[in-house]
């Protein structure tokens, strides 16, 4: 639009006579006239942006360590090897949650021990008690078994000798009673003497009398009472034991489940202790490439330095090594469709006059906003722009312009837009003044941009007019 004012500018002196000349052919107003040239014409798309390097990698804060402050950080240009300490970022945070679960693990395992002991505890308390019941039932058992069994022969036959033994011996003392007693009568014997014999039969005759009753009351044998009770002491103590049992099994699965829970617990806080040692061991960012640092923090933030907060996934600066550096400049949408892939460009600085030659090496697929915060500005698209060798003059960040080549026209005229009457695929049509006569000539379209139609059909030095459409 900038040529097209400047040709309205000359043609203002001859645009009285021109308006007399329209009368012939055409009733409308000139606006302006201009002479055709041909030539070759190059088709070019500028785009604005700044130097990259060939190979960078990216250094950000690790998600994992969230927000922080930068403690140490490296100039920026200094040379890098890899490994080397770019950035350490504060683990005041990391490392009191790490002192916090620490004293929570401690604490978990010293309840877990605690656990262990009363649990031991309360399981040798259960097993006696359950060993205890076991004894009294079998003992039970054993009483009624032997009630039910009837008379023990052995203690019938140990009873009957006793019997036998204590009528023995209380004839025996009948014997030595009488010959005492005569004795006695003779005077050959105390009165004390014959007493105690006779004390001593009196013995002997009770002793077989209760060894007679405890005969007869074993060969009768428990009574009837005795089992019954014998029985239900034998069904209770069975009952307790199975109870006991299944307590002690129910508290064994209650302890179990403790001490489980007790150790993800411990677990658990193990994981904390682990995480913030991992967290610290990430607040340490090394080179990951031998190169340069060059710092990428967004001039919308906060200068980088020390001190400075930061978080998880902010871009904090970039490794670069030298070398072929590229061009990342950014391309209205309005013109992407002409931009190809190996098509020439040339690429400059500000304040270098020096143009240096590229080709185009990649072009992004989506547009961005070139305005974030106005959803009406205009969108741009990412072009990727090689230099074709190494230029040691040239930095990273860089700023710069590009002149991309998208076509080459051979013996063409630059007409401008508002010149076409009609307009089809391959053709326009233009108003010529020839022989002092407006006459409408249609010519072949070879391209076009937002501004001109390149043309073939018309001569160097010929009248091509604007009129009132």
């Amino acid at each position: 639009m900038a040529r097209l004012v400047v040709l309205l500018g000359v043609a203002l002196a001859v645009a009285g006579s021109l308006s007399l000349l329209t009368a012939k052919s055409e009733s409308r107003r000139v606006y302006a006239d201009f002479e055709a040239h041909v030539t070759d014409e190059v088709l070019i798309v500028e785009g604005v942006g700044s130097l990259a390097p060939e190979i960078e990698q990216l250094v950000t804060t690790p998600r994992e360590v969230g927000q922080t402050q930068i403690e140490e950080l490296i100039e920026e240009g200094t040379p890098v090897k890899k490994g080397q300490v770019l950035v350490r970022l504060s683990t005041f945070l990391m490392e009191n949650a790490g002192r916090k679960a620490q004293v929570q693990l401690r604490n978990k395992e010293a309840e877990l021990h605690r656990m262990a002991r009363e649990s031991a505890l309360s399981s040798a308390e259960e097993t006696a008690k359950v060993e205890n019941q076991q004894a009294e039932l079998t003992c039970n058992q054993d009483i009624l078994a032997y009630q039910e069994g009837g008379p023990d022969p052995r203690i019938v036959q140990t009873l009957g000798l006793k019997i036998s033994k204590a009528r023995l011996d209380e004839e025996y003392l009948q014997r030595k009673l009488l010959a005492q007693q005569a004795l006695n009568k003779r005077g050959y014997l105390s009165d004390l003497e014959y007493d105690s014999i006779r004390t001593d039969q009196v013995k002997a005759r009770l002793d077989r009398s209760q060894q007679e009753n405890s005969l007869v009351l074993q060969k009768q044998g428990p009574r009837a009472e005795e089992r019954k009770r014998s029985r239900t002491l034998v069904r209770k103590d069975s009952l307790n034991l199975s109870l006991s049992k299944k307590v002690a099994r129910s508290q064994s699965l209650i302890r179990n489940l403790a001490n489980a829970k007790k150790q993800a617990e411990i677990s658990d806080r193990q994981v904390v202790v682990d995480e913030a040692a991992w967290k610290r061991s990430k607040a340490i960012l090394k080179a990951p490439m031998d190169g340069v640092v060059v710092y990428s923090a967004p001039k919308v933030m906060e200068p980088l330095q020390v001190g400075s907060v930061t978080f998880g996934g902010r871009e904090l600066l970039k490794v670069v090594r030298n070398g072929i550096m590229r061009a990342r400049v950014q391309v209205n949408e309005r013109f992407i469709d002409r931009v190809k892939v190996g098509q020439s460009a040339s690429v400059l600085l500000y304040g270098h006059a020096r143009p240096y030659p590229a080709k185009v090496e990649l072009i992004s697929r989506l547009a961005t906003q070139r305005d974030p915060k106005d959803s009406q500005s205009p969108r741009d698209f990412c072009v990727l722009l090689a230099l074709d060798r190494v230029y040691p003059v040239l930095r990273p960040n860089m700023s710069c312009r590009a002149r991309i080549e998208v076509a080459r026209l051979a013996q063409v005229a630059r007409v401008p837009a508002d010149a076409v009457f009609e307009r089809k695929k391959t053709s326009v049509q233009l108003a010529v003044l020839t022989d002092g006569a407006v006459v409408r000539r249609t010519v072949s379209l070879i391209d076009e941009d937002f501004d001109f139609v390149f043309v073939r059909g018309v001569k160097t030095r010929e009248r091509l007019l604007i009129l009132d459409k």
